[in-house]
């Protein structure tokens, strides 16, 4: 990093996401995430970091080596408004080309007469309340509410939303497992085993009825 800040004629910001995957908890499972402290925390003249962090992973990080481990200022994200996400996903949405409608059933999730560009408005009103404010789950929500219905047009309709059910039944074992993976976003099976000390055999068939009921 030193011979590569010494290679810089202009001055750079490097945007580093989801920094939680450079740790996995167990013994020795620090290293990456140190090694990566210590580089941010050298005297930079020409770099400026940006990083993200899972919430839970970061209390968590916090929580093993305090909260002045970290060299910078640390912002909590607030919760998006409806009206935000709205924007952010037609602005994406534009950027296809495609038309879309959306489905009348959706106007049965609120109240009064709901038509034309009020059923969109609902949608998304629906979409805020089920990601709680939350950008990254309101974009899974809307693909997964997405039908292609003509070479350049889309059909919106109610999103496959999740039921806290799905887990209701679970054991804890799978609870831990799910756990794991909510503090990281790219664990291999392997590692899962290592992080929660639970067989290889219970974790691979969490996986799997977790990935059949549609949680990860």
């Amino acid at each position: 990093f030193i011979e590569y800040e010494a290679s810089l004629e202009q001055k750079h910001v490097l945007i580093i996401d989801d920094i939680h995957n450079l740790f996995v908890g167990r013994i020795g499972g620090f290293k990456a995430y140190l090694a990566f402290m210590e580089i941010i925390s050298s005297r930079s003249s020409k770099v400026f970091w940006c990083l993200t962090a899972n919430s839970r992973a970061w209390s968590y990080l916090t929580g093993v080596f305090g909260r002045e481990h970290f060299y910078g200022q640390v912002f909590e994200m607030r919760m998006w408004t409806d009206a935000e996400i709205q924007s952010l996903i037609l602005a994406r949405h534009k950027a296809t080309g495609f038309e879309r409608s959306f489905d009348k059933s959706i106007s049965a999730y609120g109240t009064g007469n709901v038509l034309g560009e009020q059923v969109e408005t609902q949608f998304f009103r629906l979409l805020w309340g089920q990601s709680r404010g939350n950008p990254r789950s309101a974009l899974m929500y809307w693909i997964s509410a997405v039908s292609q219905i003509d070479e350049k047009e889309i059909h919106v309709g109610v999103p496959r939303f999740i039921s806290t059910s799905f887990v209701g039944t679970m054991s804890s074992d799978a609870l831990m497992v799910l756990a794991a993976i909510s503090r990281h976003d790219s664990l291999t099976l392997e590692e899962l085993s290592e992080v929660t000390r639970i067989n290889s055999l219970v974790v691979r068939k969490v996986v799997k009825e977790s990935i059949e009921k549609e949680l990860v």
